[in-house]
């Protein structure tokens, strides 16, 4: 074998190897920094018109014997619209009701007849799952974010946060919100799109609620179309 072939040979591998090295050099882009990350997507929540949302509480040892909410999942239309399904545990029995929210208007299936009824507005998750305002009125005031990596979640990539809320922020969620200390949480953003997927909040938002409790919330669907009309008071949710 001639030397100038190996010679050539070898030049093109180690050719290779240099550009190898310098594309792992480059790597993935920067993470941009955290506090930027959030007012991006503060400004991207409060565009959308429309959003489907799922929550869940992770499992507990005992629970409080007051009305508590353990999933839902529905979505919410810009200005004021949202239906969703709520399973809860009251008293230890379990039970599914569905809501509805349109204006100040509020409704909810009672538990034993399943027929709609009137709801105060107590717990209002219309106010919470608002495309334009509640989200973005919570991440607006998230304390010293943090980078945490990044993560796909159900096949979007995100940027991950970590950060506290701040009760005054989650009374957004619920009049009856009393914690008096800022709250962990996590966030998922969207790294094309700025959009919040995900949100992890941990400790209770009420007295009585097990320090150890964790809610996840997950955003999907943004800017789908979302026909939710007025229930009538007395009947059944309708099957189709």
């Amino acid at each position: 074998m001639c030397l100038s072939f190996v010679t050539g040979r070898a030049a093109r591998w180690i050719a290779f190897l240099l550009l190898c090295l310098a594309v792992a050099a480059c790597g993935e882009p920067p993470v941009p920094p955290a506090g930027d990350i959030i007012t991006k997507s503060v400004a991207a929540m409060r565009d959308i018109t429309s959003l489907h949302f799922l929550l869940d509480t992770n499992k507990l040892e005992t629970y409080p014997k007051s009305l508590f909410l353990v999933h839902a999942e529905g979505d919410a239309a810009k200005p004021d619209k949202l239906r969703a399904t709520a399973k809860a545990l009251l008293l230890g029995s379990a039970i599914e009701v569905q809501v509805i929210g349109l204006g100040t208007e509020q409704y909810m299936t009672d538990p034993a007849s399943g027929r709609w009824q009137r709801m105060p507005p107590s717990f209002n998750v219309l106010s919470a799952f608002d495309p334009s305002k509640g989200i973005a009125d919570i991440l607006a005031n998230a304390k010293d974010p943090q980078n945490d990596g990044t993560e796909t979640i159900g096949g979007v990539a995100c940027y991950r946060l970590k950060t506290t809320l701040s009760p005054d922020a989650l009374k957004a969620l619920s009049t009856e919100v009393n914690a008096t200390a800022p709250l962990p949480a996590r966030l998922w953003i969207g790294t094309a799109d700025s959009r919040l997927v995900q949100v992890e909040l941990s400790g209770p938002l009420m007295n009585g609620e097990p320090g150890n409790i964790v809610r996840t919330v997950k955003f999907s669907q943004f800017n789908a179309p979302v026909d939710i009309q007025q229930p009538t008071v007395g009947t059944a949710p309708s099957q189709t």
